[in-house]
């Protein structure tokens, strides 16, 4: 599996602050919360 910008992104976020619900994370990548998932 690769991963892509958004998957780096997400997996950014989730660093920064593991508490982010996946609502959010969605929104500040710009995309869907299944996506995040």
């Amino acid at each position: 599996m690769k991963l892509d910008d958004l998957d780096f992104k997400i997996l950014d976020l989730m660093n920064e602050n593991p508490r982010l619900s996946y609502r959010k994370i969605a929104e500040a990548v710009g995309s869907t919360t299944p996506t995040v998932k």
